[in-house]
């Protein structure tokens, strides 16, 4: 097996436009201190990356929590020079698991073309100062990473240019997950996904409403959407396609891994295009955010029963949640205000995306 990654995938190396640091490190920046070995290959997106965005500081309930998506925003790719890096583990991912990481059924070709060639139009204009075509159907990325995206197949080649994964919905009734190109599995495989109706695919999640779900994916649901999820996690790797009971150390032994997920149409082919960015940050970075660790510790201590045990939490969250009330500190005392919004203990809101974009 070639290990370097599919053909049409080509690393360039250092240039003009880079900097000496090697392309499959991480940068690190000033961030938040006492962080122990292992989450500092993380330390300098913490303060970037929205994971703490899926956290809104209401107690947990099964909802789909859709907000709007602006178009240009499709997908957020993260800073130079993780990008790079990211695209070169997706490489090596579909190099090592191509039967793993990319499953489908017959009929879904024409959706994945559908969806690849609005991906390309979308880097190369919202993204224009980090995707560049050159020519031959070449995109280069960070002009240090190319990609030939008239490549097949489609999926592949969309999970191989953005830090994204991406499973395609039919509309059938009720709408099935058909096809999927999938680098950062977490905790389930997509070969035993694929073919089944969004209801089957998401079995073992408690409460999940199928209904409101089902209605989204409906013909005439035209408008793009997106959400995040959360879970805790004993391991950072982004591929983890099995579970791995385990009761971490908290917090040093914890990570954070959120999905930003988009629902766009095809209108051409009438299917879905459904992505996923994964981001993992260490639990630790909350250490000296104190309304954020609110905003986490009020979300968290609301989960159900069935919720903590299907989020693989139920052995350690006693632990868990007294280490966050430690970092919260005690709540704020609300002091009213005329025409100032009502006031919470939960820390500030998320991000301006997640603002802006909240219904």
């Amino acid at each position: 097996m070639d290990r370097g990654g599919p053909a049409n995938i080509r690393h360039l190396g250092h240039n003009a436009h880079t900097s000496n640091r090697p392309a499959s490190t991480h940068p690190i920046g000033a961030g938040v201190p006492r962080l122990n070995p292992a989450a500092r290959q993380y330390r300098g997106a913490v303060e970037a990356i929205a994971v703490w965005d899926a956290f809104d500081g209401r107690p947990h309930r099964p909802r789909p929590g859709l907000r709007r998506l602006d178009p240009r925003r499709w997908t957020q790719p993260p800073p130079a020079p993780a990008l790079v890096a990211e695209l070169e583990r997706r490489r090596r991912v579909l190099a090592d698991h191509p039967a793993e990481a990319v499953a489908t059924t017959p009929g879904a070709e024409p959706a994945a073309a559908e969806l690849l060639d609005r991906l390309r139009a979308h880097l190369l204009g919202d993204h224009a100062g980090r995707y560049r075509a050159v020519g031959g159907g070449w995109i280069e990325v960070d002009g240090r990473f190319r990609v030939d995206t008239d490549g097949a197949p489609a999926l592949a080649v969309a999970a191989g240019i953005t830090a994204a994964d991406w499973c395609l919905v039919a509309p059938s009734d009720p709408p099935r997950l058909a096809a999927g190109a999938v680098c950062a599995p977490n905790r389930w495989r997509l070969r035993a996904k694929v073919g089944l109706d969004l209801s089957g695919v998401h079995a073992p999640v408690p409460g999940y409403p199928a209904g409101p779900v089902d209605r989204l994916f409906g013909r005439d649901q035209a408008a793009p959407v997106w959400r995040r999820n959360w879970s805790m996690l004993a391991d950072p790797a982004l591929w983890q396609p099995d579970p791995v009971p385990a009761r971490p150390r908290v917090p040093a032994g914890v990570w954070v891994r959120s999905e930003r997920q988009t629902v766009v149409a095809l209108p051409a082919s009438g299917w879905w295009a459904f992505g996923i960015e994964t981001e993992v940050a260490p639990l630790e970075a909350l250490a000296t955010r104190p309304g954020v660790a609110a905003r986490v510790l009020a979300t968290v201590a609301g989960l159900d029963a069935a919720t903590a045990r299907y989020k693989e939490l139920d052995g350690w969250l006693p632990e868990l949640l007294a280490w966050l009330a430690a970092c919260a500190g005690p709540p704020a005392p609300a002091v009213a205000r005329v025409g100032s919004p009502r006031p919470t203990a939960s820390g500030p809101s998320p991000s301006a995306e997640a603002a802006e974009q909240d219904e």
